[in-house]
C-alpha cells in the first residue's frame, strides 16, 4: 500500500498557482493577456509534474506487492521461515483512479519489470505470462484508492493491472480529476495473481446515483483472500479492528 506524496505535493503546488492567479485578479486587476500568461504557467506546472493525456505518471517498478517479498526476507534473516504464514492471496477493495494504457512504447519496459518482480515472488518458476500473453491480457493499469482524508488531500493507493475484459466496462476519472482532486471512479475488487500483482477482477459498485447505497455492503482496504480478514498493509497480519469480508462476494460481514 502506498501513500502517494507526489500527488499531495504536486497538487499543492498547482493549488498554490491557482491561489496566486486569484490574488492577482482581485488585488492587482490583471489584464486579459497577463491573466492568460499566469494560467498557462499554472497549466505547465500541472502537466510537468505528472498529469498527462495518458493518465497519472506512475513508476512501474512499484506495482508488485513488495511486502510479500520483504516479509519473507525478514523471516529468512531471523531464521523464522515457518514462524507464520505470509498471505500471498490478497484482495484490495478500492475505487479506480485515472487509467494509463499499455502501448507499443512502454510494453517491453513494463513487462520486463513485471517479470523481474515475479521472479522474486517465486524464483522456482517462470512468470505466468510471456510478453505476448501479457499484452493480450492487460489493457493498462490504475491506482485503487483504499482510503483518504479529503480535507488534507492524503490518500492511500494500491497499483492494479486492468484486464482487457473489464477495461471497457469500468468508469475511470480523468487524469486531471485524479491529479487535482484525487477523484475516483467505480468501486472494485482486485486480487493478486501468482506473480504478486493485483488485477482488477470485479466491479462492485458503479459511480453514480446508486453508489452510496451499494457501497454500504463493502469496506475499503486490504484483505486475506482465503480467510476474508482485514490486514495491516505493512505486516500483512490481521488488523486489530477484526473486520472481515466474505471472500466469495467481498461483502462486509457484520460484527
Amino acid at each position: 500500500m502506498r501513500t502517494d506524496p507526489l500527488f499531495v505535493t504536486m497538487r499543492g503546488l498547482f493549488a498554490a498557482n491557482l491561489y496566486l492567479v486569484w490574488c492577482a485578479v482581485i488585488e492587482r486587476g490583471l489584464t486579459g493577456v497577463s491573466l492568460m500568461r499566469v494560467l498557462v504557467v499554472a497549466l505547465v506546472v500541472m502537466f510537468a509534474t505528472g498529469c498527462t493525456t495518458e493518465g497519472i505518471m506512475h513508476d512501474a517498478s512499484d506495482w508488485g506487492v513488495e511486502e510479500i517479498v520483504e516479509l519473507r526476507e525478514l523471516q529468512s534473516e531471523d531464521g523464522r521461515t515457518n514462524d507464520r504464514r505470509i498471505p500471498t492471496a490478497l484482495v484490495t477493495i478500492g475505487k479506480v483512479s485515472a487509467f494509463r494504457p499499455l502501448t507499443e512504447k512502454n510494453i517491453e519496459e513494463i513487462f520486463s519489470e513485471y517479470a523481474a518482480f515475479a521472479s522474486q515472488v517465486d524464483p522456482s518458476r517462470d512468470p505466468m505470462y510471456t510478453l505476448e500473453g501479457f499484452h493480450s491480457e492487460v489493457a493498462g493499469w490504475t491506482m485503487l484508492k483504499v482510503w483518504s482524508i479529503p480535507l488534507i488531500g492524503l490518500s492511500n493507493f494500491e497499483y492494479a493491472l486492468v484486464p482487457r475484459a473489464l477495461y471497457e466496462q469500468l468508469r475511470f476519472p480523468t487524469a486531471g480529476a485524479t491529479f487535482l482532486a484525487h477523484d475516483s471512479g467505480d468501486l472494485v475488487a482486485a486480487l493478486t495473481n501468482p506473480d504478486g500483482y493485483f488485477f482488477v477482477r470485479k466491479i462492485l459498485c458503479r459511480e453514480g446515483n446508486d453508489y452510496k447505497q451499494c457501497a454500504k455492503n463493502y469496506k475499503w482496504g486490504l484483505y486475506d483472500a482465503s480467510t476474508g480478514e482485514k490486514l495491516d498493509h505493512k505486516s500483512l497480519t490481521p488488523d486489530k479492528s477484526g473486520i472481515r469480508i466474505d471472500p466469495a462476494t467481498f461483502h462486509l460481514i457484520e460484527m
